[in-house]
């Protein structure tokens, strides 16, 4: 992990584009989007039996639909040598990141040995190395000065509960007013696996929380999306019943860290890797750490680990120290 200073600059490696599906691709694409089978239906069912998060089953019924789309006939009818050719066009020749290859692998796998019930020799061999990112650290004071540049109180207020809180994007987008312990001072998260954590909120949070609530009053989520219509100049008060979306989120925070003058390319989830660099720097212990981020193993936890202090205090505490840097 790397602490950026605000002069730093990315050094872009010279790299082709990425090749685009094919015209015909797209379209047979497109058109089984707009149709539906029994495989499918049974696909669906399977992964959601499974416990699948619903993302996840998206992103599995997405890719199943341009597997079959590229050979264009039923996945019992694409031989083995097909699909290996067919991972090898994916991570090679269109130079798919781990993450996509990971959910085409996955959605391959349980496909055929799960609902198909077929023995696929390519899919035991295949495996997807994960990539290791350089994770970029800002100070607690870098954090502070971005935050000051995000002008709407929905996305700022969104942006300080996932940097003080630890929380994913959508963990804190989806987060409804039943959420929220005041008595005990913690959140309900519901996480990745429908797995559900409690974790610590200062204060100053909820006191954040809740003049943002009054400026909306959503009978049930915290960070509704508003009306898209209004009339030029009139104020955004009409809500609706879904949450910001979070490449609105995503792009008005780069917009924030760009005008507080940062060059680095930085997304929402680095909030989530300055909580728990900055906790450990507090003096939070690993294991507090770990539940409070939902990290199964302390390996992944462990990553967090440098220029620490003496980590005995408790992580509430810590929570209170951070959050006191939030803008006011």
């Amino acid at each position: 992990m790397k602490r950026i200073s605000p002069k730093s600059r990315k050094v872009k490696l010279p790299s082709g584009k990425r090749p685009q599906l094919s015209q015909e691709h797209q379209q047979r694409i497109q058109k089984f989007r707009q149709s539906n089978t029994p495989l499918r239906d049974l696909f669906r069912e399977d992964l959601t039996l499974h416990k699948f998060a619903p993302r996840t089953i998206a992103r599995y019924l997405d890719a199943a639909i341009t597997f079959v789309a590229y050979f264009n006939r039923p996945p019992q009818f694409i031989s083995d040598d097909e699909i290996r050719a067919y991972l090898r066009y994916q991570s090679e020749k269109r130079r798919l990141k781990s993450g996509s290859m990971g959910i085409i692998h996955g959605m391959l796998k349980y496909l055929y040995t799960k609902t198909l019930r077929e023995e696929r020799p390519v899919l035991d061999i295949y495996r997807t190395p994960k990539d290791a990112p350089e994770k970029i650290i800002l100070s607690q004071a870098q954090v502070a000065k971005a935050l000051r540049y995000v002008r709407d109180i929905r996305f700022r207020t969104a942006l300080e509960l996932i940097y003080s809180c630890g929380l994913r994007e959508t963990e804190a987008l989806h987060l409804t007013v039943h959420d929220i312990n005041r008595a005990q001072g913690l959140l309900t998260i519901h996480g990745k696996g429908s797995k559900d954590r409690m974790v610590p909120i200062a204060d100053i949070m909820l006191e954040k929380l809740t003049i943002l609530w009054k400026s909306h009053r959503h009978p049930e989520l915290l960070f509704p999306a508003y009306e898209p219509w209004r009339r030029s100049g009139a104020p955004r008060t009409g809500t609706l019943d879904r949450p910001i979306i979070g490449q609105t989120l995503l792009l008005v925070w780069q917009k924030a860290v760009r005008e507080s003058g940062f060059t680095r390319t930085i997304n929402v989830h680095t909030l989530r890797h300055c909580y728990g660099t900055h906790l450990l720097e507090e003096g939070a212990s690993e294991r507090s750490v770990q539940d409070n981020l939902g990290h199964r193993s302390s390996r992944t936890t462990s990553t967090y680990v440098h220029q620490t202090a003496k980590r005995t205090r408790q992580s509430a505490d810590a929570v209170e120290r951070i959050a006191q840097n939030l803008p006011r």
